[in-house]
């Protein structure tokens, strides 16, 4: 059926009030009527919906309207609520989604028979009871759901650090809320997921970190590289190993010392060089050498520290091999992409540069 107004289409974005007897409310109720349900979905999916006509979607014997509906953040809290008990697992997984789901409906299907739902109750649950409950489900997901939630008591952490599974063990490793001593357990545990967990965790201790700091797990060392709470001593460790992934690492970290930087200017990967040229703690001494690196990746990287003098910044923008670090240079010498197209259109083709330079083989 064709309507005068395309309620996907025609309407804005935004939330805004629908008044009765107007076209546009004609227009939803007639498609609330219609034989076809993918024209119901547009009402059921559109967030200026009138709210009684989403009541009405709620009985729709189509399950893909009421999924809709369910997602719809302009269902209530009634709404949701009727939806909740829904024969299909899928449209009482979107209310557990949806924002407007109280606390009390979270609990309801914190008991559903379809672990799927319970595992996205127990991302967004905040009542501690429920995630004692959780914890000890019969489905890992839901256990691992329970591992990540902020809100899980440390009690809880704790049992779920003993867990069977190891990536139940992961949420439990990489939670900020779990206990050092768990923590410090985990750092022995076998899955290298798990320690790589516990090197990005944003509260392990130095100490902890020390001790990953030499683990077998290159990806291990990589996340000890980067948190700010690795000890200087292993960054300067770190900073010669023999995987260039851990040096970049080391030379992003904002806690890398001057001799670290210096230290890796030198690397003979350009891609470390390149995150020494990132580094905003990195010296203008070593920011001008390294504008003059043999490669333009570098020099490019380089243009773009707010740090960089800007008489070296000049020099990019005359960089004799590479448009890019010219593009980049000339770009934050003008601070304004747009401004700065408009002046130099014919001597520069934003298209030109990425396809010949970024991907010399092609655009994938």
């Amino acid at each position: 059926m064709k309507n005068l107004i395309d309620v996907n289409v025609d309407l804005p974005k935004e939330r805004i009030e629908i008044e009765k007897n107007t076209p546009v409310y004609d227009a939803f109720k007639t498609l609330v009527e219609d034989e076809n349900w993918p024209e119901r979905i547009k009402v059921a999916e559109n967030i200026n919906t009138p709210v009684e006509f989403l009541k009405k979607l709620v009985e729709d014997e189509e399950f893909l309207v009421r999924l809709a509906v369910a997602n719809n953040k302009n269902a209530t809290e009634k709404i949701l609520k009727k939806l909740a008990r829904d024969e299909n697992w899928q449209v009482r997984k979107a209310v557990t989604d949806n924002i407007n789901t109280s606390e009390d409906v979270l609990i309801e299907l914190a008991g559903d028979e379809n672990w799927w739902v319970r595992e996205q109750v127990a991302n967004r649950i905040k009542r501690r009871e429920i995630l004692r409950k959780l914890s000890e489900d019969e489905s890992f997901n839901v256990k691992k759901a329970v591992a990540d939630n902020l809100n899980t008591p440390k009690d809880v952490l704790e049992k779920l650090a003993l867990d069977e599974y190891y990536f139940v063990r992961e949420g439990v490793a990489y939670n900020p809320n779990t206990p050092k001593k768990d923590l410090e357990r985990l750092v022995l545990d076998e899955s290298c997921g798990v320690r790589r967990c516990v090197a990005e965790n944003i509260n392990s201790s130095g100490e902890i970190l020390n001790k990953l700091s030499e683990d077998e797990d290159e990806l291990v060392r990589v996340s000890v590289a980067r948190n700010t709470n690795t000890f200087k001593a292993d960054l300067e460790k770190l900073a010669g190993d023999e995987v260039v992934q851990v040096r970049e690492a080391v030379a992003e970290n904002n806690n890398a010392t001057e001799e670290i930087l210096s230290k890796l200017s030198k690397d003979e990967d350009y891609l470390v060089r390149e995150m020494v040229a990132t580094n905003l703690n990195t010296p203008k001494e070593i920011l001008i050498k390294l504008a003059r690196d043999k490669v333009w990746w570098v020099r490019m990287y380089t243009a773009r520290n707010v740090n960089l003098p800007k008489d070296i910044l000049v020099e990019l923008a005359y960089d004799r091999e590479s448009t890019s670090v010219r593009f980049e240079a000339n770009y934050y010498l003008h601070n304004n992409y747009d401004i700065w197209l408009e002046n130099n259109e014919d001597e520069y083709d934003i298209h030109s540069i990425i396809t010949d330079e970024m991907y010399p083989f092609g655009v994938i």
